[in-house]
This record gives C-alpha cells, sequence and structure tokens, in this order.
C-alpha cells in the first residue's frame, strides 16, 4: 500500500525520445490520484469493521490520539503552503502567457481565430502564442487536480485517526499510516512546486523555438 512516487519525473530525453511537460504533469497527478484510491480502500475496510464491532461513540482521547491529530494538522498545514506556492507559481506562468498573447496577437489573427480559422491563417507568433495559453491553462488545471487530491488525502487520514480513536484499530495505527505515507510520497509533495517550475520552465524553451521546429 502507497507506493513510492519520485520527487521528480524525467522530463528530458531518454532512450532517443523526449516526454512533453503535459504529458509528465498528467502523469504525476494519475499517480497521486491511484495513491489516494489506495488510502480509500483503506479507509473503507476499516470502516467495514467499525461497521462489525457496532462501534459509534468516541473512546476518552489518549495521548496517542491527541498526537497524531495534531500530527494531521500540522501536515495539512504545511501542505497548505506548498498548494499556495503551487497556485502562485502556475498562476503566474498562466498571467505571463495571456498578457503577451494579448500584446502580441494582431487583430487581423484575432478576427481569423474568432471565425474559426486555420493556424496557417494565422501568423505563427500568434499562434505559438495560443498554444502556449492553452498549455498554461492545462497546466493550471493539472495543479489545481493535484491540490485537491492532496486534500482528499488529509481528509482520509482523519477519517482513519477518527476510527482509531473509536476504537476500530489498534492504538498508533493511524501513526504508523502516516509514517508509512510519509516515508514513500514526501519526496514528491516536497518536490511538487520544483517539478511544476521545471514543466514551466520546458514549455517557455519549447516555445521559444522558431514555429515549425521539433519541440523534442
Amino acid at each position: 500500500m502507497l507506493s513510492a512516487c519520485p520527487d521528480v519525473i524525467a522530463i528530458e530525453p531518454t532512450g532517443g525520445s523526449a516526454v512533453t511537460p503535459m504529458a509528465v504533469a498528467s502523469d504525476f497527478v494519475a499517480q497521486q490520484l491511484d495513491i489516494e484510491a489506495e488510502l480509500r480502500a483503506g479507509a473503507n475496510r476499516l470502516q467495514s469493521v467499525c461497521k462489525k464491532k457496532a462501534i459509534t461513540k468516541p473512546l476518552k482521547e489518549s495521548t496517542e490520539t491527541v498526537l497524531v491529530q495534531s500530527r494531521i494538522r500540522d501536515k495539512a498545514a504545511s501542505l497548505a503552503a506548498l498548494e499556495s506556492r503551487l497556485t502562485s507559481v502556475t498562476s503566474a506562468h498562466q498571467a505571463d502567457v495571456q498578457k503577451s498573447k494579448a500584446n502580441n496577437c494582431s487583430a487581423i489573427d484575432d478576427f481569423f481565430r474568432k471565425l474559426g480559422g486555420t493556424t496557417s491563417a494565422m501568423t505563427g507568433n500568434c499562434a505559438a502564442l495560443e498554444r502556449a495559453a492553452s498549455e498554461a491553462k492545462a497546466l493550471a488545471a493539472s495543479a489545481q487536480q493535484y491540490r485537491e487530491i492532496s486534500r482528499k488525502r488529509m481528509d482520509i487520514f482523519r477519517e482513519i485517526a477518527d476510527m482509531e480513536s473509536r476504537g476500530c484499530t489498534r492504538a498508533g495505527f493511524t501513526g504508523k499510516m502516516l509514517d508509512l505515507y510519509d516515508q514513500n510520497n514526501a519526496p514528491a509533495e516536497n518536490g511538487v512546486v520544483r517539478l511544476y517550475e521545471a514543466l514551466i520552465d520546458r514549455l517557455k524553451a519549447d516555445d521559444s523555438r522558431p514555429s515549425g521546429s521539433d519541440p523534442r
């Protein structure tokens, strides 16, 4: 359970082929969804145990319960800070691209775009900026999806801690789950901002290439 997730996903060519930034972002989010699904499945199994034991009322709070709840709060706060930085990074990139597009796309390019004109009917510069704006929007959406996944995980850990407080698990179970989770996933969480910054740098490098050149 809780498969390891690398903190850096290669975005440079390997074995003669390149991985696009958007493909990297998609793969990263897919990994995070898999981890969330594993956590949810485990929490659901614990819920079944609680129902079979007919346990509904919390026990008197133990020191371990108080400590693990505090640990979850601290972890959620730390993740929220990372998520805020991630939002700033992707939003700033999207705003920069939109500004560049607004400043550089000529009226005639905009006219052709609204009419559904083909890329060949538009200047190469505006067509590239249209593509960059689409990529920036998709990357921001990917980051938003990651934030939602991250928050759902903390909700799951809160559920598990609550079940432990009701005697559904052995004392210390939630803490051990958090230890295992951090061991496998803390590098990815701590490196998520660096990952998206690297993806943005790669997108900028690709967008700076002459129109028609191979982005790889």
